[in-house]
């Protein structure tokens, strides 16, 4: 189960939300996950071969397509796609 806690957001910005796996994960919001996806877009392809290279072009970066994603080719539950996504990129 994962908890959302927002942050105050700082002059002229949207609010960022900051997501804490309930293992105590650090906290990764939407910068953080593109940034990381930058470095391991090329492994994700080995950790989730079911993923195409149109899929990790679609993905963009983007946590929540990349959690559909795994759903729809592996059939995961939100909670599984989200575990794996914290495993792995973390």
């Amino acid at each position: 189960m994962e908890v959302a806690y927002i942050t105050p957001p700082a002059r002229g910005r949207l609010l960022d939300i900051e997501v804490f796996a309930a293992e105590g994960s650090r906290p990764m919001n939407s910068d953080v996950f593109a940034g990381k996806w930058k470095q391991v877009r090329g492994q994700a392809k080995e950790w989730w071969g079911k993923l195409t290279d149109d899929d990790l072009e679609k993905i963009d970066g983007k946590r929540d397509k990349l959690i559909g994603f795994l759903q729809e080719r592996y059939g995961y539950a939100r909670e599984k796609a989200e575990e794996e996504i914290n495993r792995r990129v973390a």
